[in-house]
């Protein structure tokens, strides 16, 4: 999403498009074709990357999404339904976000479509090939070991360190007011690596003092580093943090109390959720490469 929005910003860039007047294929390999608008797709990712050469590097997206249908052909391989529906899905949440900037541009729906559609595929060949059943399966072991490298898991209490005023404004606490939730935060660090307390009932403690009612007990979550719902420096914080044990960590306008947690091995569904996006990490780059191997095997018209 962050990619996506990223092409929004780069929306007032000023560079030519393809005329969108009769509709002439700009790519072809034999009954397959590329459109006016997935080329002008192509293009507004160009220039989101700051690429120096915007129309060739469309050009080459262009040919390796045609490649990705060869590649399909010559393994045998149809795209299987959950991949589709995957396509249907980030193209109906892409297009109820960006329809007006991508009409603009002379991209329709189809063309998102299109576009997603080639991401499915190039996830469908990443399974054909290096999936459990691939053709040179990626060791569970060896995806277990990325998964943690990728991701740190964690509880966590949470506390603001901004309240609303009087005119409904969101204003920081009082250093006062601040040094006390830090010292309380702290406290309750120190109960859960001396044991007297768990997280799960410190944070009903917490919120009951806030006048919330806690029904269920704390979620696993997840982070990886860069996460836009954090700091920058939130990853490696929570990476210093043993496992089992617990830190305060200020994050934007937030305090928390941080128990690290054990995955892959503790959390085999967290370890499934994240399958896909570790081995696209650790072998998309071949399936790119297979790709752009296969594009000098085949006769691409080209109508520029």
């Amino acid at each position: 999403m962050k990619k996506l929005i990223a092409l929004f910003g780069a929306a007032l860039i000023l560079f030519s498009f393809v005329s969108c007047g009769k509709e002439k294929y700009l790519l072809t390999f034999g009954e397959h074709i590329v459109t006016n608008g997935l080329y002008n797709y192509y293009k507004s990712v160009a220039y989101a990357e700051k690429s120096e050469n915007a129309d060739e590097t469309a050009r080459q997206y262009c040919r390796e999404y045609l490649a990705a249908i060869k590649l399909m052909e010559d393994e045998k391989i149809t795209l299987g339904s959950e991949y589709k529906r995957l396509a249907a899905e980030n193209t109906e949440n892409i297009w109820g976000i960006f329809s007006e900037y991508y009409s603009s541009i002379g991209v329709t729906k189809q063309d998102i479509t299109r576009m997603q559609t080639h991401e499915s595929r190039k996830l469908q060949l990443l399974e054909h090939f290096y999936g459990s059943a691939g053709k040179d399966p990626v060791k569970e072991i060896d995806l277990k070991e990325r998964f943690v490298d990728m991701y740190v898991g964690f509880k966590a209490i949470e506390g603001n360190l901004t309240r609303t005023n009087d005119k409904g404004e969101t204003v920081p606490l009082t250093e006062k007011e601040i040094k006390e939730t830090e010292k309380l935060f702290a406290s309750m660090a120190k109960q859960i690596n001396e044991g007297t307390a768990t997280i799960d009932e410190l944070n009903i403690q917490y919120n009951d003092s806030l006048g919330i009612i806690v029904t269920s007990p704390l979620s696993v979550l997840l982070t990886k580093n860069k996460d836009p719902m954090y700091d920058d420096g939130f990853f490696a914080d929570v990476s210093n943090i043993n496992h089992g044990k617990a830190g305060v960590i200020k994050s934007g306008d937030s305090v928390y109390v941080i128990e690290r947690q054990t995955i892959a091995t503790d959390d085999e569904d967290a370890f499934m959720n994240y399958r896909t996006e570790i081995l696209k990490d650790m072998r998309m780059e071949k399936i790119e490469k297979k790709l752009k191997n296969l594009i000098g095997k085949m006769n691409i018209t080209e109508n520029f």
